[in-house]
């Protein structure tokens, strides 16, 4: 068989790897089911980024593989309101006083399979809000989130399934904050490589990265849909994916010279995509296309739900969000 799982350390943490004859994955169920590493074995190329130390991922872990952000990037002063509940989030971006990519992330998560084909191998894992007073704190509401990871070839794909356990409904949004390498080989250069995404308007942000409510056409919505060279540019960008177009909904990164095209291929209630590439300081190497439900505080936006992305899930309801990263190359 070619498909294999195995127990391992990883930031001296518990770890599963699996793989198959191409890709080799590295999970972290510990650490947010975090899937910290991606490996394209045929050109030894480390696809996701890793940290080199724990102390080095503590410093800022969304920044390295695929964390899970429920809710996505930022809410208001941690602050919104919701069928006449005000909710209070840890504020734990002090720079701008606001809630940051949900409570997720840096909790750990139960396995609760691991199984294999001679072609394929399923890892599922999940967390349940009640096991955690410091979830309930901020968002009073039973509900669990499992994440299924399939790898079968050269693709990747995960289903998120969010269920409603309680008796009253609640506001949900789902991002990943998949962190590429970019240029993937270590000796590349970042103007051989170009990043795709299907998006069409960009969203005006303010001083302290929130939506103002005014969302712009993109001028060179070509170009983004295309590939864009991201040398000497920093991205921190909030996107609109172009509903109405027929274009898949995907990122695309490419290294041209190493011969590396990755899809980050996510269903259409990922309507939104933040594009971020770094501080342009100490920062550098790496972009991350993030898919997100909801645009970045939604539930503070007064624009309507179809625009926002802004959803609930009510008692007894569950929804499965798929997305997957398949790597090809030429």
């Amino acid at each position: 068989m070619s498909s294999y799982i195995k127990e391992s350390q990883y930031l001296g943490e518990k770890a599963i790897v699996f793989g198959n004859s191409q890709l080799e994955a590295v999970l972290l169920p510990g650490l947010g089911s975090n899937l910290i590493s991606l490996k394209l074995k045929s050109k030894d190329a480390d696809l996701l980024r890793v940290p080199e130390s724990k102390a080095q991922y503590e410093k800022n872990p969304v920044l390295y593989g695929m964390p899970i952000l429920f809710p996505p990037n930022r809410i208001d002063s941690g602050i919104f309101t919701y069928d006449g509940q005000t909710y209070q989030l840890t504020k734990n971006e002090e720079k701008y006083n606001n809630h940051l990519h949900g409570f997720l992330y840096d909790k750990p998560w139960k396995v609760l399979k691991q199984d294999r084909n001679a072609e394929s191998v399923r890892i599922v894992t999940e967390i349940n809000s009640d096991d955690f007073t410091s979830i309930t704190k901020q968002f009073p509401h039973s509900f669990s989130v499992k994440m299924t990871y399939t790898l079968d070839g050269g693709v990747l794909s995960t289903n998120a399934t969010i269920s409603n356990h309680g008796t009253r409904k609640f506001p949900w949004g789902l991002g990943y904050h998949t962190t590429f390498n970019l240029p993937i080989s270590a000796d590349g250069a970042l103007e051989n490589c170009t990043v795709s995404l299907p998006v069409d308007e960009h969203w005006t942000l303010n001083e302290r990265m929130l939506p103002i409510g005014e969302i712009r056409k993109l001028t060179d919505a070509e170009e983004f849909q295309q590939g864009i060279l991201l040398s000497d540019k920093l991205f921190d960008d909030v996107y609109g994916y172009a509903k109405e177009s027929e274009l898949v909904n995907e990122a695309v990164i490419t290294d041209h010279n190493e011969g590396i095209r990755i899809h980050y291929k996510c269903d259409k209630r990922f309507g939104h995509w933040v594009l971020f590439n770094g501080n342009g300081k100490d920062l550098s190497g790496f972009v991350c296309p993030e898919p997100y439900t909801w645009v970045t505080d939604a539930p503070n936006v007064d624009l309507p739900d179809s625009v926002t992305g802004f959803r609930e899930l009510k008692p007894g309801e569950e929804v499965n969000l798929i997305s997957q990263l398949i790597v090809d190359t030429f």
